[in-house]
């Protein structure tokens, strides 16, 4: 089958598949398999970069969030980039990065056993937890 011009119609004269079903390259198929609801990365709990740039935060209290961890750092008058929280059956923990090693070293001298949401709070370098011989 011809389409304008002498082209042919599914590859539009240049080798490849017309990308016009469902506005997708590679037609129709592709469109479908899109939502077929595979997520792609960064979903999730964030990963530590660089352990000299982040710290540890303990004894958070219960229903804490990111967002509130986060302001705390800023209401310290620091510049935090991130933070997440880990609230687990012994007690809450979280993280905190920065931009530079300076900035968590700070960090760690101001927000150690300042009062957040109630409870004064632990803060300490980063380690990595090591993994379990089997």
């Amino acid at each position: 089958m011809e389409g304008e011009g002498g082209k042919g119609y599914w590859d539009g004269g240049k080798g490849k598949m017309a990308t016009n079903w469902g506005g997708y390259p590679g037609g129709a198929w592709q469109a479908m398999w899109m939502n077929w609801g595979f997520k792609g990365k960064g979903k999730g709990r964030k990963k530590v970069g660089d352990p000299a740039k982040t710290i540890w935060v303990g004894s958070m209290p219960a229903g804490a969030t990111w967002k509130d961890l986060k302001a705390h750092a800023e209401s310290a008058g620091l510049t935090p980039v991130w933070a997440e929280v880990h609230n687990n059956k012994v007690g809450g923990t979280g993280a905190i990065g920065f931009k530079t090693v300076e900035d968590a070293t700070d960090a760690i001298a101001k927000l150690n056993g300042s009062v957040f949401n109630g409870a004064s709070i632990e803060t300490d370098v980063w380690t990595k937890k090591p993994k379990a011989d089997s």
